[in-house]
């Protein structure tokens, strides 16, 4: 029993201190301005902030955690619609079950607009990395429930990122 709740604190101060990291990292950066040629700047952790950090307390507060996928430069289809790293819309909305709200950015790319999740472009990286993510939990999850007995069959609470080591070495990008 002791044991249960030590867990559930470390994994509750993990989530706190991603949670914060990123705060502190938006707070820092936001001072930040750029001369010519740099016209425009999307800050998603300012305008994408809920789901940004939704998915930092979802997929970044269970332990143990040996992956969790972070982005420097947001995709125009990706993170800059959804907050979320890599963040093709529809994966992240259907997969990782991640949606809310978007506010617009103070300037706005006439060619780059912020739709956040009504966004029907497609991040190809982000689509990508994330149907590797998938094909290889897929292919994982047969594998347990081929051995388990039925009792201990897996069910959807299983996140996305729950991949034995063998599994985080992701296959060949398909040819495009």
């Amino acid at each position: 029993m002791r044991a249960a709740a030590t867990s559930a604190t470390l994994s509750k101060c993990q989530m706190a201190s991603l949670v914060s990291i990123a705060r502190d990292l938006r707070r820092d950066t936001a001072h930040l301005e750029f001369g010519l040629p740099v016209a425009y700047v999307y800050r998603p952790l300012d305008y994408a902030w809920a789901p940004h950090a939704e998915y930092l307390r979802r997929y970044g507060s269970k332990s143990p955690r040996e992956v969790l996928l972070v982005g420097m430069n947001p995709g125009p289809f990706g993170m800059a619609q959804t907050g979320v790293p890599f963040g093709e819309v529809a994966m992240v909305r259907d997969w990782l079950g991640i949606a809310g709200p978007v506010r617009q950015p103070a300037r706005v790319h006439p060619r780059r607009p912020i739709q956040g999740f009504a966004c029907t472009r497609s991040e190809v990286s982000g689509r990508r990395l994330w149907a590797v993510w998938r094909s290889s939990l897929k292919r994982h999850r047969l594998e347990r429930a081929r051995s388990a007995s039925p009792r201990h069959r897996l069910h959807r609470s299983d996140g996305p990122f729950e991949l034995p080591r063998p599994f985080i070495r992701p296959p060949p990008m398909p040819p495009s």
